[in-house]
């Protein structure tokens, strides 16, 4: 019977730690983001190749991460409209970090992006993107200031 209620216990501690360090693993992705996305596809075939620069300032709230930010660059050059963007959520499942965005400008489309941590640089993520508008999707890097 001690047996059993030693093991219950250490269960439920490797499961309360084990959130605790998911927490944390989240909690360390505020700051500043530079976002750079490399269209790859698009509906509109000469939307390929553009390349998008966003700062987005990512915050800790108590029950999530979000954030608020702006595009700055558009094919290397200073974005001549700085579209709102909008990080709605942030989710982490095993080692995979979603970001659901809204980006903000003659219309509101949508994004999501789903990112690992770079090798040897927990403040840099790479991964993919894809956003409702021109049916866009491809590359991204994600450095963390």
């Amino acid at each position: 019977m001690q047996i059993a209620a030693a093991l219950v216990t250490i269960s439920i501690g490797s499961i309360a730690l084990f959130k605790g360090c998911k927490k944390d693993a989240i909690v360390d992705l505020a700051g500043k983001w530079i976002i750079t996305s490399n269209v790859q596809s698009a509906s509109d075939e000469k939307n390929i190749g553009d390349e998008y620069v966003y700062e987005v300032y990512v915050v800790d709230t108590e029950s999530k991460l979000s954030g608020i930010g702006e595009q700055t660059k558009y094919n290397k050059s200073e974005a001549k409209s700085h579209f709102k963007v909008v990080v709605d959520h942030i989710t982490m499942v095993d080692d995979t970090i979603r970001v659901v965005y809204t980006v903000g400008g003659s219309r509101d489309f949508r994004g999501d992006m789903k990112l690992l941590r770079s090798e040897g640089n927990d403040r840099k993520l790479v991964g993919t993107f894809r956003q409702t508008t021109e049916d866009i999707a491809g590359s991204c890097v994600v450095v963390i200031d």
